[in-house]
């Protein structure tokens, strides 16, 4: 029995009887939320008839990490309102591994300036970091989508998860960096930093 197929059909009952304003969370191990949110996306798409061309989102249904969880729950409790990198700090750090590797860039080529796009990247960059999800272990989830020739892994997916794992390396290692303090400096007022060693270029 393919039990993660029983879970999308339990879902989708689940959905059709529920009102329009109820959303739904699909909890998954750390490891396998990307491969697991393709899938459930897949399946949502493939009941309601569409083709596996056809573009398909859904805003009610979120796949879940547990550490995703975690920060959803707690995200207004002082732990975790408490963070090395501000919002401003954050959004300007993936402004600053975007443009350098703008040239690498695939499906966001094109969106590197629009506005909105440094926040969307800068969210999924995030969420990759709360989930433990390191630029190797991206890199290994995206070879067994690849190796598994998964139809639900379109070339659009493929782009956007190329251009991410091009970002999530150079993101992490100066998000590392600002996390190190150092007392008896001034603190950078971008990332809370005291020994100012973010690696965020304010000029």
């Amino acid at each position: 029995m393919d039990h993660q197929q029983v879970l999308i059909d339990q879902l989708v009952d689940q959905i059709k009887n529920a009102s329009a304003d109820e959303s739904f969370y699909y909890l998954v191990p750390n490891h396998i939320k990307f491969e697991t949110e393709i899938n459930v996306l897949a399946g949502l798409r493939d009941r309601q008839g569409l083709s596996g061309s056809d573009r398909f989102a859904s805003s009610r249904v979120q796949v879940l990490s547990f550490s995703r969880l975690a920060w959803y729950l707690l995200r207004d409790t002082p732990a975790f309102q408490k963070q090395h990198l501000s919002k401003i700090g954050m959004a300007m750090l993936t402004s600053q591994v975007v443009q350098e590797q703008a040239s690498e860039l695939r499906l966001y080529a094109s969106e590197v300036k629009q506005a909105g796009f440094i926040q969307k990247m800068t969210a999924q960059l995030e969420e990759l970091k709360n989930a433990n999800i390191t630029a190797d272990d991206l890199t290994d989830i995206i070879s067994r989508v690849k190796s598994a020739n998964d139809p639900a892994a379109n070339q659009a997916w493929l782009a956007k998860m190329h251009d991410v794992e091009i970002a999530i390396s150079p993101f992490m290692e100066i998000w590392s960096n600002a996390s190190k303090r150092s007392e008896g400096f001034a603190k950078c007022s971008v990332c809370d930093d005291s020994s100012r060693r973010c690696g965020i270029t304010t000029s």
